[in-house]
């Protein structure tokens, strides 16, 4: 009997980390992508000046994502 149910939370537990697991990595991984991609658009000091001349709120933005750690 003990072993039924310790079966059924095991299962129960796999079922809830592979559905967590991919939702979660999945917002991580496009994340991490948009920062970096951020940072490397920072990086080109024409992108950057043009942001500021006709974006200037949306280069704030930029620059705050940039500077997020861990995300």
């Amino acid at each position: 009997m003990l072993e039924y149910f310790v079966s059924r939370i095991r299962r129960a537990l796999g079922r809830f980390t592979q559905s967590s697991t991919g939702i979660y990595g999945d917002k991580m991984l496009n994340l991490t992508f948009l920062r970096g991609y951020v940072c490397k658009l920072l990086e080109n000091t024409r992108i950057k000046r043009f942001l500021a001349n006709r974006h200037a709120e949306m280069l704030a933005e930029f620059e705050r994502i940039a500077a997020t750690e861990g995300v």
